[in-house]
Parts: structure tokens; C-alpha cells; sequence
């Protein structure tokens, strides 16, 4: 595909989300405390409501496991938190800024508009008491499958995965979420979120929750009551240079017995892309992936053995039989349905790392809403086929918000192969010794930013891979789209980080788009936009009035035809700043 591009990485875990990671605490070493109480102004002492409580090491943004104060200036927490030595984990933050931490006679440290917090303690002295099973009803509406979930995974600055559910139906719903142990498939903790409003999201970060351990890996099971729900994962991490790396992936609502991930490598100029595999079935199931090479010259059979509802690795940089500098298209099959989610990083440029599932299927016609071609940056496309015969596949770039659309091919495709189109070359075809391509014309994809429609007169499936050399990113074209999508998490400048929303029209003049605010569940505001059919456009979360910095949000995206979006959520600071996850259609 492509040399320092390859673009095809792999990791198997992510990340940080946006607040900073505090020393690594031994076992037992907390106090554990119940806490009630109310804010006061300490000059008037009159209550203040809409201040957030926040039960963390550090003083960032207000999250749904923190506490808001009510009307009255009342808030509680029931569940134990710990505290760290004499200064407990609080801070207070005021709806336009953060007061400062709370030290162990209850004043506000800092200054600022004074405030006193005030609060009854329970001191639990020892280790947390142990987690609570998930009550587990019969027949939860939908049921959301996630398999990779870590805390602090390599350390008090490693993988960390917020992952955030949002309620995609029309009526509130009760969230459920089964932890289990990577290694051991036991059980671990539940974390529940009721009265879920519909559109909205919760977010339920590892690093935040008391009830978790450092270090480890999870797979998780999420249900939802009363309402359907989807929910997107953000994997982060700090380097040990100090350079973000981040990925992201979406939860699966069911599995498939068969699943194709395009573009899979072992040792490809630098690139690893180890595949996770969950069971979603309801008992242990042996999994079959069969690893085709591009060039057809090679076919390897890999066994895979995994629990009902838990999770296996296969890593091809340490699978027999797999060759070096090579990539390939993987066909998995199960008795049980499975998800698969390819973690890809590359530890010798960057580093950097992406994420993306593996499809269940393929289509005639499939939409991707963003590609790029510029000097610094490119988007591979890699095509799988999915059908029973050879196929080609015709690839259309669109500028987006519309112009003359150019217009390639791949001409053959064997069946369970894939082909990659690199658009920095001559006919998407990168040749040893052969430079880049640098004026548009009918075998050359001239500079900008494009949306993709793939047609074939067969079924494929395909990743996009926008990267640069410092950067990398992932997500799957379409396949079936309609005309509600919805996003489970866009932030606005939230501790560095903003969610461009990428939405492509198939068939729609218009689109409404509604923004809850993550943490109060409330509408922050719509906004309507003209759409053109076989365009898209670009919606920067900065230049939407009624969005607040500093928020998260989670939005419903409603057309007058089919559509389909993305988002590429980026932190300009150093390092591998993005990651893109696909939008769910509903």
C-alpha cells in the first residue's frame, strides 16, 4: 500500500481521555468515604446550584460521575470514592470556571468567588467494598458489546478508554454495563446509569471509576432497558516522550459469524495490526481467521479459541506462518457471532495508532465521508472483496461541498482479496522507486479534501486511512446508510480536544442536527444545514452557537434523505492527535 504509509497499525489498547493521570496508587491504600453535603457563597451563604462537585485527582471538566448541586446547593454521592492522603479528590467548579480544591478543613484553597463546601463523611478505612453485580433483567432492548476497555494500562500514563453510551431510541432507558477480566474472564464490577434521556449520552470512563484496576484489561457487555443504545470507544495514551497516541472504535449491537477486516499487516514499514475478537455468543466458540495477501500468493488458517461474551488477541507480528513486510485481507468465522475491532500502531514512526471494526458485510455502493490528499497528508483506501465472484470497484472523489468529482479504478479484486488505492499515486497504484503524482488529471487525485462513494458490480467492504507522518487514523465506509445517524460523543475544545463532524448526502437535500450536553443530558441546541446529494461538508463543534467549550455533547442527525457521518476528533497537541469513529445509522 504504501512505504512509511503501509497505513494499517495496530495496538491493542487506547485512550486517555482528557484529564490528567495522578500517581499510581498501591492496593488498599485509600480511605473510602460516603459524602453528602451542600455549596454555600461564603460571603452571602446563600446556596449555589449548578456547581459541580468534582471526585477526581484533577480539576478538569464536570463528568457524569461527578455530583452537581441542585437548586438548593445540595449534592451527595452514593457510592465510596477514595481519598489520597489528607487532601480528599475534590474540586469544585462554578459553570464558568474552577474554583480549586477542597483541603481537609473544607475550605476553598484558591481564591476566586469564595465558596464553602460543606460535607458529612463516613471513613471507611482498608480497600473499597466489593462491586455489585448488574441486576440483568430479561430481554434488554439492545445490548452493546465493547472488547477492549483498559485502566491505565502500561502504567499511571498508559491506555485509558472513555467509552460513551447514548441512548439512540425515543424513550429514557436504564444502562447496564458488565465488566469482565481479559485474562480470567471473571467478573469485575457494574456501573449503572439510569434514566437516560433519549439522544443523550453517559460517559463512563475507566480512569475515573474506583471500582476498577490499574493495569488490566476488560471486555465489556452493555444493555440497555426501555430504549436502544450504541456507544463509541476512545483509547488514548501518553508516550514516555510525552506525545498523545489515540484511536478510537465503535461498540458492536450484535455480531456476525462471519467478518472481514480489509487490511490487516505484520511488520509493514514499521505497522502491526493485532485483531480483537469478542464472543458474542452464549457459549465459548473457536474462531477461524484466514489471512489471503494482497498479491494472492499466500493463504494462512489462524485458530482462535474464546469465552462466551470475552475477548481474544490475534497479533500477526507474533503468528506462525504470517510473513513480514506483507498485507493482508482476514475472513473470520465462528459458530458463535463474534465482533472484531483491528487495533493498528506503529511504535517506529510516531508512534501512532487508529481503530477500526471489522463488517459483517459488504455492498454494491458504499459512502465515505472523508478522504484528503494534500502535502503533508493522505488517505489510502483499501477495498476487501466480500463476494462469491472477482469484482472491481469504481472510487469517486467528490470535493467536499461539491465540485467535479474525479473518478478511478480498481480493476480486479479476487474474491476474499483486497486491493489498496494510494492517492498520492499515479492510478492509486504505488510503485517502488516511483514518485508521488502532483497534477489532477484522469490518473492523478489532485489535492484536497474529497468524499468517497465505491460502487462494484459485486460486494465489497473498505477502510479509509487518513494520515500524515506524524498522525493516523481509521474508519469503515457505509454500507447501509439511512437517514438518522447518530454520534455518541463530539467535544468542543475539551481539554484540547474538538469533533469535526464529517456528513456526506446520499439522497438528502437537508439535515437537523440536535446537541445534548454530556454530563446533564440536556438539548444545547439544533441546527439545520443544506445538504447536496453525492456531497458532504465539514461542521467545525467551534462555529455552532449554543456550544460551550470545554463540553461534551452528543448529537442526532436527522435528514430528509440518507446520509451518512463521521467524526475525526483531534488535539493538536504533540503526537498522534486523532481518531475518527463512524456514526451509527438508525
Amino acid at each position: 500500500m504504501l512505504a512509511r504509509s503501509a497505513i494499517v497499525l495496530a495496538l491493542i489498547f487506547a485512550f486517555a481521555s482528557t484529564l490528567a493521570i495522578g500517581t499510581a496508587q498501591p492496593a488498599n491504600a485509600f480511605t473510602w468515604v460516603d459524602i453528602d453535603g451542600f455549596v454555600t457563597d461564603a460571603t452571602t451563604g446563600q446556596p449555589l446550584a449548578g456547581v459541580c462537585i468534582i471526585l477526581r485527582a484533577a480539576p478538569d471538566q464536570c463528568y457524569p460521575t461527578d455530583k452537581v448541586t441542585d437548586a438548593a446547593g445540595h449534592w451527595s454521592v452514593g457510592q465510596a470514592i477514595p481519598v489520597i492522603g489528607s487532601q480528599s479528590v475534590w474540586y469544585v467548579k462554578t459553570p464558568n470556571y474552577i474554583v480549586g480544591a477542597v483541603n481537609k478543613d473544607n475550605v476553598l484553597e484558591s481564591a476566586g468567588s469564595p465558596q464553602t463546601l460543606h460535607h458529612a463523611m463516613v471513613l471507611v478505612p482498608g480497600a473499597p467494598p466489593p462491586p455489585i453485580a448488574c441486576s440483568n433483567p430479561p430481554s434488554p432492548t439492545s445490548t452493546v458489546y465493547l472488547p477492549n476497555i483498559t485502566r491505565r494500562l502500561g502504567g499511571p500514563n498508559g491506555w485509558d478508554t472513555p467509552f460513551y453510551v447514548q441512548n439512540s431510541g425515543s424513550t429514557a432507558a436504564t444502562i447496564e454495563a458488565t465488566f469482565s477480566f481479559f485474562d480470567t474472564g471473571g467478573f469485575a464490577t457494574c456501573h449503572r446509569y439510569a434514566n437516560v434521556a433519549a439522544g443523550t449520552s453517559v460517559l463512563d470512563d475507566p480512569n475515573l471509576a474506583t471500582d476498577l484496576l490499574d493495569g488490566k484489561q476488560y471486555a465489556v457487555v452493555v444493555k440497555s432497558y426501555g430504549s436502544t443504545a450504541v456507544a463509541a470507544v476512545n483509547q488514548a495514551q501518553t508516550t514516555a516522550a510525552g506525545a498523545l497516541e489515540a484511536l478510537s472504535y465503535s461498540g458492536f449491537n450484535g455480531g456476525n459469524t462471519t467478518v472481514y477486516v480489509p487490511n490487516v499487516t505484520r511488520k509493514f514499514f514499521g505497522y502491526d495490526v493485532p485483531l480483537i475478537v469478542q464472543n458474542l455468543g452464549a457459549v465459548a466458540t473457536n474462531v477461524t481467521a484466514t489471512f489471503t495477501s494482497f498479491d494472492g500468493t499466500q493463504t494462512v488458517n489462524v485458530p482462535l479459541t474464546v469465552g462466551a461474551g470475552l475477548s481474544g488477541v490475534i497479533d500477526p507480528d507474533f503468528t506462525l506462518g504470517l510473513t513480514d513486510q506483507t498485507q493482508y485481507a482476514v475472513k473470520l468465522t465462528s459458530a458463535q457471532p463474534i465482533g472484531v475491532v483491528a487495533n493498528a500502531h506503529n511504535e517506529v514512526i510516531g508512534p501512532v495508532a487508529f481503530s477500526h471494526n471489522g463488517l459483517a458485510a459488504g455492498a454494491a455502493s458504499i459512502y465515505a465521508p472523508y478522504a484528503t490528499k494534500g502535502a503533508t497528508s493522505f488517505s489510502p483506501v483499501v477495498v476487501q472483496n466480500v463476494g462469491a465472484a472477482s469484482t472491481s470497484a469504481t472510487l469517486t472523489f467528490t470535493p467536499l461541498l461539491g465540485g467535479t468529482p474525479q473518478i478511478f479504478t480498481i480493476a480486479t479484486i479476487p474474491v476474499g482479496g483486497a486491493q489498496a488505492f494510494d492517492v498520492r499515486f499515479t492510478n492509486g497504484v504505488a510503485l517502488p522507486n516511483i514518485a508521488p503524482c502532483t497534477v489532477a488529471g484522469p490518473t492523478c487525485l489532485g489535492n484536497g479534501d474529497y468524499s468517497l462513494a465505491i460502487t462494484t458490480p459485486g460486494l465489497v467492504a473498505a477502510v479509509v486511512l487518513p494520515n500524515s507522518n506524524t498522525t493516523a487514523a481509521g474508519y469503515l465506509a457505509a454500507t447501509a446508510p439511512t437517514s438518522k445517524a447518530v454520534l455518541p460523543v463530539v467535544q468542543r475544545n475539551a481539554a484540547g480536544w474538538n469533533g469535526y463532524i464529517y456528513l456526506q448526502s446520499i439522497a438528502a437535500a437537508s439535515a437537523t442536527l440536535s446537541y445534548y450536553t454530556i454530563g446533564s443530558g440536556t438539548l444545547a441546541t439544533t441546527q439545520t444545514v443544506a445538504l447536496v446529494p453525492g456531497t458532504a461538508m465539514k461542521i467545525a463543534p467551534a462555529t455552532v452557537s449554543g456550544l460551550a467549550d470545554g463540553q461534551q455533547y452528543s448529537v442526532v442527525i436527522t435528514g430528509t434523505g440518507t446520509l451518512t457521518a463521521i467524526v475525526d476528533e483531534v488535539n493538536l497537541a504533540s503526537g498522534d492527535g486523532t481518531m475518527i469513529y463512524e456514526g451509527f445509522a438508525q
